[in-house]
């Protein structure tokens, strides 16, 4: 339930995300809270979707370790970061897929958009635009082809999402952006 849309330029990156939200029923609603934020050094960005509580977990309980000065990025999320979401997970007894779910995160980091998948393997995407989630496919064609025509990475996200909204029943507003990551 949901779409999640990430791009980086090589020295930026933008995550949005939409508000759907669903019982376990039919019933779909949107939520108050945003399944896109920035980590509190700001450093970062980050989308998730799927497991509502992996979510909330990794909002209000994540703390990013401080990087080892000779990590790059990559070395940095692998050794450093998704070891601290699985011991957060670990600790909340909670786990990124069941049978019935799984969970999609998105990180923006230093330049780079990165897929991390329920088995806790992270890639940088290429070329840098990205998605998730059930609606993500339409916006990240529709969001390519804002993009193309020469709106801002920001504008295009919002609108993308939209339209989204507009051909998925899985996505509903409102829709945020989030931009950081600088490299």
């Amino acid at each position: 339930m949901t779409a999640l849309i990430g791009y980086a330029d090589g020295k930026t990156t933008w995550i949005g995300g939409d508000s759907a939200a669903q019982n376990g029923g039919w019933a779909r609603f949107s939520i108050r809270e945003r399944k896109v934020w920035q980590s509190q050094d700001e450093d970062m960005v980050i989308g998730c979707c799927g497991r509502w509580r992996v979510t909330q977990l990794l909002q209000h309980g994540l703390v990013l370790p401080v990087p080892n000065p000779s990590a790059t990025p990559l070395d940095y999320l692998v050794l450093q970061v998704i070891p601290a979401i699985q011991q957060l997970l670990k600790a909340h007894d909670e786990t990124m897929k069941t049978e019935q779910s799984g969970t999609g995160i998105l990180i923006g980091y230093r330049g780079v958009v990165y897929a991390l998948d329920s088995a806790f393997c992270i890639n940088a995407i290429e070329p840098q635009v990205v998605s998730d989630g059930a609606g993500g496919d339409v916006a990240k064609g529709a969001f390519q082809a804002f993009l193309d025509s020469g709106l801002d990475p920001e504008t295009a996200m919002l609108k993308a999402l939209e339209i989204a909204g507009k051909f998925d029943l899985t996505v509903d507003a409102p829709y945020y952006v989030v931009k950081g990551g600088a490299a």
